[in-house]
């Protein structure tokens, strides 16, 4: 297994945001740990749930392109935005980007890492991406699909043990319709992932992560209504490593990776090693955030892998959302499937982004909502990212931010409308 490159430190830095001492506390006091363990349980993404009702919703493909800036003018609008975002947020620094069609991005970067002592943040800076790992997932399922190795929509029974795997499918696993319960999110209401991601160290196994899921009691029946859970994703990851035949890590970069060009973008917990992720902040309440490097990651990463623990950068990102979001095609292999995005607001490993509520998957969506934009987003201890999509305008908004969860939909929404007015 490759490292992920986080350790662990005896002692935690904490930093207080309205004084600029810093207060070092051992890190094996509890109340320290237990707060970091419940930001961790909850930080990966916020879930939600939504009845579904209505017919499944396509978004459009681009028609009217937005006519770009003067690209002075353009960093100027983005400059203002990385630091009214990273202001707003209390974040350490961050990276907004933004590209038209297919064109070179313009990318400007505020602030500084996350680390102590922080140094300055760069361009080139690669980071755990969170739940945008979820596309990952969901395209190589598409990929194998393509190539007959699996389907969609037949019981997951052909493919793995899993209590009612005979009445769930693959697609409403992928879409969130499977009814799973949460696990390690907001949805987990009975912080069923606590008491294995506390076990910082441990490096869990494929096995042992299906093993913790296996007994959650469902929340619905399958494909009555939509449940953000990461436990979908952790069972589709187990399911294409049964099919694919080696480690998922493996898998991606063989499939995904390699033929999409992202040579900065790999999965930490197996197969080739990439860049470090860059050191952020994790809220802990109360104007105090600890270092991101303070505690290991490793079993949340190895827990919810196919569901978070994938790391990227600008570069890459813009690629991949090229590949899935705009072209919706790599290679040979068709991906459209990805965007079509269900009434409970999500696709696969794509969420739809309506105008008033924004990215609704977690919170509900309303009957009937109109999905205008896709997003990638994912959260992690000391990362949030946003790669938005404009099908209409044929732009892509990225937005890193070194501080976890954070609600940023509508400031994107915000820097868009201001975008439009000076185009």
């Amino acid at each position: 297994m490759a490292e992920t490159g986080i350790s662990a430190h005896q002692n935690a830095v904490i930093h207080d945001r309205s004084d600029s001492e810093q207060v070092v506390v051992p890190w094996a006091l509890p109340h320290i740990r237990l707060q970091v363990v419940a930001r961790v349980a909850v930080c990966v993404l916020i879930a939600g749930c939504a009845n579904d009702t209505a017919p499944p919703r396509v978004d459009p493909i681009a028609t009217t392109a937005m006519a770009p800036l003067d690209l002075d003018a353009e960093r100027e609008l983005l400059d203002e935005f990385a630091r009214e975002l990273v202001a707003e947020t209390q974040s350490a620094g961050g990276i907004v980007a933004l590209r038209h069609g297919s064109g070179d991005p313009t990318v400007v970067v505020s602030g500084a890492t996350g680390g102590e002592p922080p140094t300055e943040l760069s361009e080139t800076a690669a980071w755990h991406v969170a739940s945008v790992t979820k596309s990952y997932t969901a395209a190589l399922a598409v990929s194998f699909a393509s190539q007959g190795l699996l389907d969609l929509d037949v019981p997951i029974e052909r493919y793995i043990a899993f209590p009612r795997g005979e009445t769930l499918t693959l697609r409403q696993i992928l879409t969130h319709t499977s009814g799973i319960a949460g696990f390690g999110d907001v949805s987990d209401t009975s912080s069923a992932a606590m008491p294995y991601i506390l076990d910082f160290e441990r490096a869990y196994t494929t096995e042992e992560a299906i093993a913790a899921i296996a007994e959650l009691p469902p929340l619905a029946t399958a494909g009555t209504s939509t449940h953000y859970s990461n436990a979908n994703y952790m069972l589709a990851g187990a399911i294409l490593e049964r099919v694919g035949g080696a480690p998922l890590g493996d898998l991606f970069a063989e499939h995904l990776f390699s033929p999409a060009g992202l040579r900065r973008t790999w999965y930490p917990t197996s197969g080739p090693a990439g860049p470090p992720a860059a050191v952020g902040l994790d809220d802990l309440g109360d104007g105090a955030v600890l270092a991101s490097d303070a505690l290991p990651l490793t079993s949340l990463l190895t827990l919810l892998g196919p569901s978070t623990a994938a790391v990227s950068d600008v570069t890459d990102l813009f690629r991949w959302a090229d590949i899935v979001l705009r072209t919706r095609q790599l290679g040979d292999i068709d991906l459209s499937a990805m965007s079509v995005i269900q009434p409970g607001g999500y696709g696969l490993g794509v969420a739809g982004v309506t105008a008033r509520e924004g990215t609704c998957v977690f919170d509900g969506c309303p009957a009937n909502a109109s999905f205008e934009r896709l997003n990638l987003a994912g959260d992690i201890p000391g990362a949030s990212t946003r790669v938005w999509y404009d099908p209409a305008t044929d732009v892509t908004l990225l937005v890193y931010l070194n501080r976890n969860s954070l609600e940023l939909d509508a400031l994107m929404a915000a820097f868009l409308k201001r975008l439009s007015a000076a185009s």
